[in-house]
C-alpha cells in the first residue's frame, strides 16, 4: 500500500486502506489526451484511487463525483474549468479551476449557468481540492463543520456606564430575590 501525497489524511480518518490502481490512471491519462491538457495533482491522485466514486457517494451526503470515463469535457476544460463533482439533488456543482495549481481551489455555482463560464458566479467552496475531499467527506461521517463554515454575528460594544449598570443593576436584582426571613 502506498502513501498518498493529498488524500491520505481523509482515508486515516476513515479507517480505508485504498492505493492508486493504474488502470484508473490509464483512464485518467486518455481522458487528459481528450482534453487537451493535465489535470491538476491533487486531482488525479483523488480520481486514480480505486472505487473513488461510489466512495465519494458513501461518505458524502450522496453528492455525485464525475466519473472518471467522463472527467473533463473539453468545452469546459478549454476555458480553463474541470468539473469534479455535482450535489445530489444537481442543482450545485464543484469546478476546479486549472490554472491554480496541483491542489486548486473548488468553486461551486448553483443554477447560474453560462457557456462562457467565465461569467458564471463562482463562489469559493473549498481553498484546495484536498480539504473539499476531505471536508465533504468528514462533515458527513462525523457530523462536524466545513471548514468554509463559520459563525458571525455583528452588535455594538456596550459603554462604560452601561457596564457599570449592568454589574451593579445585576447585584440588586440577585439581592430582591433573596427569600426574606
Amino acid at each position: 500500500m502506498s502513501q498518498l501525497k493529498y488524500h491520505q489524511q481523509i482515508l486515516n480518518l476513515l479507517g480505508i486502506e485504498l492505493d492508486m490502481l493504474a488502470s484508473r490512471v490509464a483512464i485518467i491519462k486518455e481522458r487528459e489526451r481528450a482534453c487537451g491538457i493535465r489535470f491538476p495533482a491533487s486531482v488525479r491522485e483523488w480520481f486514480a484511487i480505486e472505487s473513488a466514486e461510489s466512495l465519494f457517494y458513501r461518505k458524502t451526503n450522496q453528492d455525485h463525483l464525475e466519473e472518471l470515463a467522463s472527467l473533463g469535457d473539453p468545452t469546459d476544460t478549454a476555458q480553463g474549468y474541470l468539473k469534479v463533482a455535482t450535489e445530489n439533488q444537481g442543482v450545485v456543482t464543484w469546478y476546479v479551476r486549472l490554472a491554480e495549481g496541483d491542489d486548486p481551489s473548488v468553486y461551486e455555482s448553483d443554477n447560474d449557468w453560462n457557456d462562457d463560464l467565465s461569467k458564471t458566479n463562482w463562489r469559493m467552496s473549498a481553498r484546495t481540492f484536498t480539504s473539499f475531499i476531505f471536508d465533504m467527506m468528514s462533515f458527513q461521517h462525523f457530523g462536524g463543520w466545513l471548514s468554509y463554515m463559520y459563525l458571525s454575528a455583528e452588535d455594538q460594544w456596550p459603554s462604560p456606564t452601561n457596564l457599570d449598570c449592568c454589574a451593579t443593576g445585576c447585584r440588586k436584582v440577585q439581592e430582591s430575590r433573596r427569600p426574606t426571613q
